[in-house]
């Protein structure tokens, strides 16, 4: 018998390999290309990390044979899209990968590995998402473990407009180095217009990692044995949906204005799952395109180049840039332009002091930077300061096995008044605008907001104001399957007669049985204001005996605000009825994140 070994199987034991020659040796074709498949399916993607064999003859070492792991932790999507499209690189390049959830990685086994790729978006002041909470506590905290093993990249998606972009990458390309990892590539952090620059850094990585890979550790599996295939509509292709109904659900004495979609999924073939967001793209509104190019003496006919693609001008500005929030890239380039006239001075002293520029930025859209120092700009001129439009993401308000081909979202139209006129969301404004049978571009998001498994296990959701659609679709979900774990709903609004959202579904699940308790906060109808923190607090013996009976708690709305609140109120309660220290109380919230058991979807 020979003494040669395949390279490719050195990751099994001997007597394994034994079994798969003699399996596959002599077979035809056929049989080998349906045993592909049929490994395939059973999920290369998910094969455990293991130490391989040392290979005395090819002289590699265990960390170069280790998959290079892919951690994404992801907001809104973003991050785990392009943690994909690395991971579908990486095997086309024949290289191992594991592509991994931050969720789904115990940061215990962060010293077990060698290679790590971490992709990650931040969110509020510089945090982590959710997701990844754990995972920068150890890194972060005094059980921090040597890292003199790791080679790493990172790599970070944000937003310039905010304060702390791209922290959350920048802290762990930081901790990761403070505790002796090795970098691949410096920390690369990402603006919100970036698939050219994530394409070239992954060409780099790929490039990077092959150098170092010994040929013979190389296990070429095919990426598409690796990677699901796409759903066919996404953020780079959305499905041209059809508006069914646009209908307001607070009062005309409500101080908001809050509307229930409904939108047609026919023809599509997409799915969803209670807890998922719907991306939506919009037109921007025509009259201010309008004012903006009268503004800067244009007529909007002009051609300009976008993606090596002719487009007419006035499109582009209807459809595919973003007008509605100013960010400092447009800001830059205006002022430079513009500084042949001395009303521009002020602006290139916001510019230049970038504290001032965050708080100039915060209060005004593209069209009123424009109407403040007008000037006049070649179309390719201007097309080249703007950024592309970006979606806007929704938690969807209902469950695919109670509407079919529909999907419903509850979404707050965003209107003010500043600078002397009139201003709109982007996208809430367009979604209010649209008429029964109008077009609007939209695809699914999944989400990591997802009920539990167990259909027997109870369940409580705290969701003011619009957070409350993805319980609504948690309870129809519910519903339809006909699982027996008790629902307990807080929601909190302004005022009983005006914003009670969804008022006679709540009341007849109540009837039903179906919502178990349901506590409500109306803030603003009595003289001392009242929030769902407070109802959690008064409540809160019951509520600690469900979460001690498993209760899963969902938290859905503002993050900046009443997230917090609502954590420190949670926090209160578990510490009074389970007799601990707020220390105690909040690793006992921990680990119901690590459980998956406290969940939150916030913006």
């Amino acid at each position: 018998m020979s003494n040669y070994t395949d390279p490719a199987l050195l990751l099994f034991e001997p007597h394994e390999r034994d079994g798969i020659e003699k399996l596959v040796n002599g077979a035809s074709p056929f049989k080998l290309a349906w045993l592909s498949g049929y490994l395939a399916a059973r999920g290369w993607d998910g094969f455990k990390q293991e130490n391989l064999p040392s290979m005395a003859a090819e002289k590699s070492s265990v960390s170069d044979m280790q998959p290079v792991r892919i951690l994404f932790a992801s907001q809104t999507g973003n991050a785990q899209s392009l943690a994909e499209q690395l991971h579908n690189s990486l095997c086309q390049a024949g290289l191992s990968a594991e592509l991994t959830n931050i969720s789904d990685f115990k940061p215990s086994q962060l010293k077990e590995e060698s290679r790590l790729v971490l992709i990650t978006s931040t969110q509020g002041e510089g945090e982590p998402p959710e997701s990844a909470e754990s995972f920068f506590k150890l890194l972060s905290g005094k059980r921090a473990p040597d890292l003199k093993h790791l080679s790493f990249a990172v790599l970070g998606l944000g937003d310039r407009s905010y304060e702390f972009f791209c922290q959350a990458a920048i802290d762990a390309d930081r901790h990761f180095s403070d505790l002796g990892g090795k970098a691949f590539l410096p920390v690369q952090a990402l603006d919100v217009d970036y698939e050219q620059e994530a394409n070239a850094w992954s060409e780099q990585l790929v490039s990077v990692l092959k150098a170092q890979q010994p040929e013979e550790s190389s296990f070429a599996i095919a990426s598409d044995q690796n990677v699901p295939a796409s759903a066919e509509y996404g953020k780079q292709t959305p499905f041209k949906a059809q508006l069914l109904v646009n209908q307001a659900i607070t009062s005309l004495g409500s101080a908001k204005d809050i509307r229930h979609y409904e939108i047609s999924l026919e023809t599509s073939g997409i799915q969803y799952q209670p807890g998922d967001v719907l991306g939506v793209y919009f037109r921007n509104n025509a009259a201010s395109v309008d004012e903006l190019l009268k503004t800067l003496s244009l007529k909007g006919t002009e051609t300009v180049q976008l993606d090596g693609e002719a487009i007419e001008l006035r499109h582009a500005l209807l459809e595919k840039f973003e007008l509605t929030q100013s960010y400092p890239k447009f800001a830059k380039a205006y002022a430079e332009h513009s500084n042949q006239t001395q009303r521009t001075s002020p602006l290139r002293e916001n510019v230049a002091d970038a504290v001032a520029l965050r708080a100039y930025l915060a209060e005004r859209q593209i069209y009123d930077i424009v109407a403040e120092f007008p000037c006049q700009l070649e179309a390719q001129d201007l097309a080249d300061m703007l950024r592309k439009q970006q979606p806007r993401f929704y938690s969807i308000a209902s469950a695919q096995s109670e509407v079919g081909e529909e999907v419903h979202l509850t979404v707050r139209t965003v209107e003010y008044d500043a600078f002397g006129s009139t201003h709109y969301g982007g996208a809430s404004g367009c979604l209010a605008s649209l008429k029964e049978g109008d077009d609007i571009r939209v695809f699914v998001q999944p989400s990591e907001f997802k009920l539990p498994k167990d259909p027997q296990t109870p369940v409580i959701m705290v969701g003011p104001g619009t957070g409350i659609a993805p319980f609504r679709s948690f309870l129809q979900h519910r519903e339809q399957a006909g699982a027996q774990g008790e629902n307990w709903l807080f929601f909190g609004n302004s005022r009983f007669c005006e914003d009670f959202l969804y008022q006679q579904e709540w009341q007849e699940w109540l009837r039903s049985g179906l919502l178990t308790r349901m506590n409500t906060a109306f803030s603003r109808d009595q003289a001392t204001r009242i929030y769902v923190q407070h109802r959690l607090k008064e409540e809160g013996k019951t509520l600690f005996e469900w979460l001690q009976r498993g209760a899963f708690i969902y938290v859905c709305g503002d993050a900046s605000r009443m997230a917090k609140d609502v954590h420190q109120a949670l926090i209160d309660v578990i510490a009074e009825h389970g007799n601990r220290s707020s220390e105690q109380a909040e690793a006992y919230l921990d680990q119901l994140k690590q459980e998956k058991r406290y969940q939150k979807d916030v913006y």
